[in-house]
């Protein structure tokens, strides 16, 4: 089973964005989809679903140790980028997962 969070953003024919979380809860996961006018807000959108998915004592039961905490930072630095201010965020949250959906935030 893979213990990896995965995250996605892809643009929509109509110019929106669906952003993707998927928690890892089995060998596919749960893919948690939002769709928003940009790619911070449907990725913001999408990780505070995973959360409120990942909070349900069932659900948390499954998941890994620290998935909590990495849906909070998927959306606190997508909050960030659409803010202006993921700069100072990235001196909040650590990781190479962090640096590497910073680095997607940026180049989108």
């Amino acid at each position: 089973m893979n213990m990896t969070i995965k995250w996605s953003m892809h643009r929509l024919a109509d110019g929106s964005f669906r952003g993707v979380v998927v928690l890892p809860t089995g060998p596919k996961g749960l893919a948690v989809r939002a769709k928003a006018k940009t790619k911070e807000d449907a990725l913001h959108r999408a990780a505070v679903v995973a959360q409120a998915v990942a909070d349900n004592p069932l659900v948390s039961a499954a998941l890994p140790p620290g998935t909590a905490v990495a849906v909070k930072a998927i959306g606190f630095l997508a909050k960030s980028s659409a803010a202006g201010v993921l700069g100072d965020a990235m001196k909040k949250v650590t990781g190479e997962g962090a640096k590497r959906l910073a680095d997607a935030l940026k180049f989108w």
